[in-house]
């Protein structure tokens, strides 16, 4: 059987649906060695992930709109990737890159992670945290109780 580049990681549930996954590693193991192992890091970061290649969803479409503005500055995205952890949702771009398109994604609020697709390769990532904006209303709603009750409390003190 063929092994892929999915199957040399640690996780090849996690990469086996993604195009970098697919491609044969017969004869680059030596080379992808690293690729292999910042891979291995990135799902250790995340324990909860999953590949979301192949889900849409409104945090998707998300992703679609910053990778056309980081496309009309001219700075090319390739080798897109998208996972889920349970509490964000990731977009990794893997391409050769110069100067210049780095302070292109870090505009957009990407950073600078490992290379995942290549070593010759910049990858660049953005987290957007979904469950926060839940957590935050949670605790604004609770904060606002709270405040309703310590207000309501007061008002009991000074009447007596």
């Amino acid at each position: 059987m063929q092994k892929r580049y999915a199957d040399m990681t640690n996780y090849p549930d996690i990469f086996r649906n993604t195009y970098w996954g697919v491609f044969s590693c017969e004869g680059r193991e030596e080379y992808m060695k690293p690729i292999f192992e910042n891979r291995n890091r990135f799902a250790e970061n995340f324990p909860t992930i999953k590949n979301a290649n192949y889900r849409k969803s409104k945090h998707r479409y998300f992703f679609e709109l910053i990778f056309e503005r980081v496309r009309r500055e001219g700075t090319s995205d390739d080798h897109i990737e998208y996972y889920d952890t349970g509490y964000s949702f990731i977009g990794i771009s893997s391409h050769y890159c110069d100067e210049s398109n780095h302070a292109t994604w870090q505009k957009y609020g990407f950073r600078l992670i490992d290379p995942l697709y290549a070593p010759d390769q910049s990858t660049y990532m953005y987290e957007y945290f979904y469950k926060l904006l839940e957590v935050e209303k949670q605790l604004k709603e609770s904060h606002a109780i709270k405040l309703l009750c310590d207000e309501t409390n007061s008002k009991k003190l000074i009447r007596k």
